[in-house]
């Protein structure tokens, strides 16, 4: 693994971005064959190359802003608008250190022990950017839901909400939709104003469903 992973430490920014990698983002490794130009420049035997490519899709404007900003902050780099409300990027030292953070496919992605053991404000981000890509918030019932094919992320994610103190959580599945075995996990109103003072939402249609919940249960 490429040593540039190491070299600085984790940021509030780089934890939004693992966190929508988890969410609604994705790593992809593919191989692509080298151009002819490329192999006159440099003579290879292998004429196919490793591309290493970081994506996230959301239809929400503010959030891929965000980002995009976030990448260039962070990582010097640019996105490019793909198909279907996608950035993405390609670097293999990125692709990597975000690995490293815990990104990966839906049912692989973690919370890493980087996040875990963060100051609260970088948490705090991790579980904002999550929570905007993955929650629904359920005014009739008053709880915020975010439901899952991994149980284990899953559950990391209601160990990090309790260490920022949003502690009437509950686990439960699993639950099958066609075939598709899943998990939830609910935020109760005991704990949706501890939420909102506490992390909160980007999400400009969540922001806005939070505080009517707020202001029907105060």
């Amino acid at each position: 693994m490429d040593n540039k992973i190491r070299e600085f430490l984790l940021s509030s920014a780089e934890a939004r971005i693992a966190a929508h990698v988890c969410g609604d983002g994705y790593l992809c490794l593919y191989k692509r064959k080298r151009s002819a130009a490329e192999l006159l420049k440099h003579s290879r035997k292998n004429i196919y190359r490793n591309i290493f490519l970081i994506g996230y899709c959301n239809t929400e404007s503010v959030l891929l802003r965000m980002f995009e900003i976030d990448v260039l902050k962070v990582y010097g780099l640019k996105t490019q608008f793909q198909k279907g409300n996608t950035l993405s990027f390609v670097a293999k030292w990125v692709f990597q250190r975000i690995q490293s953070f815990g990104g990966g496919s839906s049912r692989s992605w973690f919370v890493s022990k980087e996040v875990f053991k963060a100051d609260k404000e970088i948490v705090v981000e991790w579980l904002k950017a999550f929570f905007d890509d993955e929650a629904h918030v359920d005014l009739l019932r008053k709880r915020i839901v975010v439901n899952s094919v991994n149980e284990v992320g899953l559950r990391q994610v209601q160990k990090l909400l309790k260490s920022v103190g949003v502690l009437y959580t509950k686990f439960y599945g699993p639950y099958f939709y066609k075939k598709c075995k899943f998990y939830r996990l609910t935020i109760f109103k005991d704990s949706i104003k501890d939420y909102a003072e506490t992390i909160g939402f980007y999400h400009p249609k969540k922001v806005n469903e939070l505080k009517t919940m707020l202001g029907n249960l105060y």
